[in-house]
C-alpha cells in the first residue's frame, strides 16, 4: 500500500475509535464519588415534660440521595421493661443502646412531643461521610449498640461527638478540649433542674465533688445543646484544602410553645435556708414544750427520713459505679447514724436511762456531723458546692439534736391553770415522783 493509502487508513481508523475513548471518558466521569450520595446532619432535640427528656437530644440523620432512605441513628434508646432495671439504676449500671429510626417518624414524635428541633448539615466530604455511615451501620448491630450509660462521660451525646470526631481525624476534640467552658457538671445540672424543686434537691444532694470542678468545651457537650452550639464554630478542612465551618447551614424545624432552654439558674440558698430554719425551730421547740408524743411523732419522722437519706448516699458511695457520689460531703449533713435515733426515742422519752443517754450521744454526733460539713468550707480541700444542702439540712440536724436532749432534760410542760385543783394534772412520763 502506498504511503498515502496508509495515511487515509489512519485517519479512518481515528474516526471510529474517538467516539469510543470519549464514551468511556463520559462513563469514568459520571461514575459518582463513594460517600457523595449521603447527605449527613446532626438533629438535636430540646428539653420535654419527663424527667429524662430535661437534658435534651441529639441523633445523626443520614439521607441517602440514590435509595431515598432517610434514618436518624439515635444512642438514647432505653427500656424501663429491660430485666433489673432499677437495680442496674441503683447501682450506676444502666445499659443503653443505639438503633436506627426513620427520620420523618422521629420528627413527628419530638414535634407531638413539643420539643425544639433544629437540623445541622455537615460539611464533611464524601470520604468522611462514607466512613460515618459505615461505623453506624456497624454499631448499630445487635452485638455492637450497647453500651454501659454515664450521665457525663458516656451518654447520647458524647456518643454523637465521639463519632463525628473519628471521621474528623480528632479535629473535633483538638478544636474543644483545651477551651475552658466556663462551667462545671453541677452548675449545668442545676440550671436544667432548676424548674422541679424535688428532682433539683435530690441530685444536689447525690452528687459529689467530681462534678465541681471546671470542664472543657469538649466535656460539655454531653448536653445536646452545647453540642449544638460548639458545632457552629467548628472549622475543618474544605475540598480545596481551605477551612470550612462544619456546619455548612442550619433548620430549625420545630420550635417548642412550652420548654425553653434555661439560661441560668439562680443559687437556691435563701429558699432552702428559710425552710431548714423552720423545721429546726420546728423541732426545738415540740421538744422543748410540746407534750412527749408530739416529740416522739415529729422528731421520730424526721429521723427517720434524714437518716434513711444518709443510709442512701453511703449507699452509693460505697457500693455503687456512680463515680461522681464519691466523697460526698452530704454524707455529714444526712448521717445514717439519725436512723438509729429514730427507734431510741421512745424509750429515751419513757424514761430509760441507758436509751437518754444513748439518744443524747446520738444527737451530739449527728449535730456535730452536719458542723463539720459547715466547718470544712475552711480549708482549700474543700471544692463541693453544697452550700444550698448546708442552709437546708444544718439547721434541721441542729433542731432535730436540741429537740431530742430537750425532749427529756429541758423545761417541762406545765398544766393549764386550775387544772391540779381538779384533779386533771397528767404528770409527763419520765418525770421524777410517783403518782
Amino acid at each position: 500500500m502506498s504511503l498515502s493509502g496508509r495515511l487515509m487508513l489512519l485517519f479512518a481508523l481515528g474516526l471510529v475509535a474517538a467516539p469510543a475513548v470519549a464514551q468511556d471518558t463520559a462513563n469514568v466521569a459520571a461514575v459518582p464519588i463513594p460517600g457523595s450520595e449521603y447527605e449527613i446532619s446532626v438533629l438535636t432535640a430540646g428539653a420535654g415534660a419527663e424527667v429524662w427528656e430535661r437534658w435534651g437530644h441529639n441523633m445523626i440523620r443520614v439521607h441517602d440521595l440514590a435509595s431515598g432512605e432517610d434514618v436518624a441513628y439515635n444512642w438514647g434508646m432505653f427500656s424501663f421493661a429491660q430485666e433489673g432495671f432499677v437495680l442496674h439504676f441503683l447501682m450506676g449500671r444502666m445499659h443503653y443502646w443505639m438503633a436506627p429510626a426513620g427520620t420523618a417518624e422521629t420528627v413527628r414524635l419530638y414535634r407531638w412531643r413539643d420539643r425544639t428541633l433544629v437540623q445541622q448539615h455537615l460539611a464533611l466530604t464524601p470520604a468522611q461521610r462514607l466512613a460515618l455511615v459505615q461505623f453506624l451501620e456497624w454499631n448499630a448491630q445487635d452485638e455492637h449498640k450497647y453500651y454501659r450509660y454515664d450521665y457525663y462521660l458516656d451518654n447520647c451525646s458524647t456518643r454523637l461527638r465521639d463519632a463525628l470526631d473519628r471521621v474528623l481525624g480528632g479535629a473535633l476534640r483538638s478544636a474543644t478540649d483545651s477551651v475552658p467552658a466556663g462551667t462545671t457538671f453541677r452548675r449545668e445540672t442545676r440550671r436544667l433542674s432548676a424548674g422541679a424543686l424535688p428532682l433539683y434537691t435530690g441530685l444536689m444532694l447525690g452528687l459529689g465533688p467530681a462534678t465541681d470542678r471546671p470542664i472543657t468545651q469538649w466535656e460539655e457537650m454531653f448536653l445536646p445543646v452545647r453540642t449544638m452550639e460548639h458545632l457552629r464554630a467548628v472549622q475543618v478542612a474544605g475540598p480545596a484544602g481551605t477551612l470550612v465551618p462544619l456546619v455548612s447551614s442550619e433548620d430549625t424545624l420545630y420550635i417548642s410553645q412550652r420548654f425553653a432552654e434555661p439560661i441560668d439558674a439562680p443559687r437556691k440558698v435563701p429558699l432552702y435556708l428559710a425552710i431548714g430554719l423552720t423545721l429546726g425551730a420546728l423541732l426545738l421547740l415540740t421538744g422543748m414544750y410540746a407534750r412527749p408524743r408530739a416529740f416522739l411523732i415529729v422528731g421520730a419522722l424526721f429521723a427517720l427520713v434524714i437518716g434513711s437519706g444518709g443510709a442512701l448516699l453511703t449507699f452509693l458511695m460505697v457500693f455503687t459505679d456512680h463515680a461522681v457520689t464519691y466523697g460526698n460531703e452530704n454524707a455529714l449533713l444526712l448521717s445514717f447514724l439519725t436512723l438509729i435515733l429514730a427507734p431510741v426515742l421512745r424509750p429515751a422519752i419513757a424514761g430509760a436511762p441507758r436509751a437518754q443517754r444513748l439518744a443524747q450521744g446520738l444527737a451530739v454526733a449527728v449535730a456535730g456531723l452536719a458542723l463539720t460539713a459547715l466547718v470544712i468550707k475552711a480549708f482549700p480541700f474543700a471544692r463541693q458546692d453544697d452550700w444550698e444542702m448546708i442552709a437546708l439540712f444544718l439547721p434541721i440536724d441542729l433542731g432535730l439534736a436540741a429537740g431530742t436532749i430537750f425532749s427529756f432534760n429541758g423545761p417541762r410542760w406545765r398544766p393549764p391553770p386550775g387544772a391540779v385543783a381538779r384533779g386533771e394534772c397528767k404528770y409527763r412520763v419520765g418525770d421524777e415522783g410517783e403518782r
